[in-house]
């Protein structure tokens, strides 16, 4: 496996209010671009590719001479610059995208990241972080399900509703007490996992974000303890959801029709979360 890193380093960085390209600027005596650059090669990556725009003449002179360097003539976006790279890319190499402002970046992170994307075959994989004050970044935006869905930026009028939703959410009321929850939790994964024959090494409550329930790769199921505020239908949903991502980790066509085949109207116990 080919892994080949595609570094973004062509912007202007204008916040930071210097004539010196963001990414020039040091962080414990080196450049931040550098520091993304050894992370890169030392957890794993072959070749890296370096984006250049902005003051490229200056970044091209700190950064190592084996790196591919690729111009972005034109400041046209970020999914531009990536397509600069296209002539650098074959069809065995494996691609992740980084910022060459991120000097933080650590080796375990990505070693981890391409464990993850490899193991469960994914055409695609998102490195994403929870925050306790994400003030001023974007949003990974994720479905019902909590699948990825979009990225948003925050000064958008959808994070404000989003936020609302969620504020929603947190004040609807339980309707069962602990103990009576986790008896119906018992009482359908018992049933599901008897007829669908999927069964999970663990099952755990706990409170999540973004997502009412979710299968790891170690086939361990998570389910969110806001589904206490839910019908004992939805419920059931959730882990006839889980169970069917032990057999199928993507929302396959055959997925949906697992989901179905035990469940006929899932689609209308869905909307219970909208």
């Amino acid at each position: 496996m080919n892994f080949k890193a595609i570094i973004l380093a062509a912007g202007k960085g204008t916040r930071m209010k210097s004539k010196s390209p963001k990414v020039v600027h040091k962080v414990c005596g080196k450049e931040m671009v550098n520091h993304v650059i050894d992370i890169s090669n030392k957890s794993g990556v072959n070749d890296v590719v370096v984006i250049l725009g902005h003051g490229s003449e200056t970044v091209k002179n700190v950064i190592p001479q084996d790196a591919i360097v690729v111009m972005q003539t034109e400041q046209l976006g970020t999914g531009h610059a990536v397509k600069m790279a296209k002539e650098t890319i074959n069809d065995e190499d494996t691609i992740v995208v980084l910022c060459g402002d991120t000097p933080l970046i650590e080796k375990e992170t990505l070693e981890k990241l391409f464990a993850y994307h490899l193991e469960n075959e994914y055409m695609a994989t998102v490195l994403t972080t929870k925050v306790e004050d994400p003030t001023g970044y974007g949003r990974v935006i994720r479905d019902s399900e909590g699948n990825f869905e979009k990225i948003v930026e925050q000064k958008t009028e959808w994070i404000q509703k989003t936020i609302e939703k969620e504020n929603k959410k947190q004040e609807k009321e339980a309707l069962y007490t602990k103990e009576k929850f986790k008896e119906i939790i018992e009482k359908n994964a018992n049933e599901l996992i008897q007829k669908t024959g999927l069964k999970p090494n663990k099952i755990t409550i706990k409170q999540i974000k973004y997502a009412w329930g979710s299968c790891s790769s170690k086939k361990n199921i998570t389910l969110n303890l806001e589904l206490i505020k839910y019908s004992q239908q939805a419920i059931r949903y959730v882990i006839l959801h889980e169970l069917c991502h032990l057999k199928y980790m993507n929302h396959s066509k055959d997925f949906w029709n697992l989901v179905e085949k035990y469940m006929p109207n899932y689609n209308q116990v869905k909307k219970e979360f909208k």
